[in-house]
């Protein structure tokens, strides 16, 4: 998770002209990033933004309600990239699905991958949002995927894309280089999951 990744030490910078609710979303991304979601509190958002935290009680009801708005975008991709995908065909439909599902992870300084991993309290509804969506891309990218093992020609690729961005978590020195380092190697990714899927194309 990007809690716990080594000389995790970047500050968010907030422009003044974001409102207190945009800046309150950036430093908590930053802070689940840094400390974990589990680790860090409503006190800690609200002191590195230098308020009060009836403040940010104005603006939030609890943390959970941050990390659910924090979430709304990364999964708000993944579903735009399964409904137009849908409309394509072979290559293009599994290369839109995977892209989707690797910019889901670049959201909000990877709190998607903060929150899934971290043991964060997803809420029953993003839970079941996410199984659904995960099942959805099986079968979608079920239909590019070679007939030759192709369940396991699955499995493999994604979890080909969790190694990777296991790896990049553990060599990124912190949230935002984890960000550019996924969005580098996207195109290679991309391409690597494909020909696991279907070697043959």
């Amino acid at each position: 998770m990007l809690g716990k990744m080594s000389n995790m030490n970047s500050k968010p910078d907030p422009q003044q002209q974001l409102s207190t609710r945009e800046r309150i979303l950036i430093v908590a991304s930053h802070l689940f990033a840094e400390r974990g979601y589990n680790a860090t509190s409503v006190r800690d958002i609200a002191a590195e933004l230098g308020i009060a935290n009836p403040s940010l009680y104005y603006h939030f009801k609890s943390k959970a309600d941050i990390l659910s708005e924090l979430l709304a975008e990364p999964l708000k991709r993944v579903e735009d990239a399964i409904q137009e995908s849908e409309a394509l065909s072979d290559e293009a439909k599994a290369r839109r699905l995977i892209q989707g599902m690797l910019e889901s992870l670049e959201v909000h300084s990877g709190i998607a991958v903060t929150a899934f991993q971290d043991g964060a309290q997803i809420s029953e509804a993003h839970q079941e949002i996410v199984t659904s969506q995960q099942a959805k891309v099986f079968s979608l990218l079920g239909q590019y995927a070679s007939e030759d093992h192709r369940e396991l020609r699955l499995i493999m690729a994604i979890a080909g894309v969790q190694g990777v961005v296991q790896e990049l978590l553990r060599t990124s020195k912190d949230a935002d280089t984890f960000v550019e380092n996924l969005r580098d190697k996207q195109a290679f990714v991309i391409d690597l999951v494909l020909k696991i899927l279907n070697p043959d194309r």
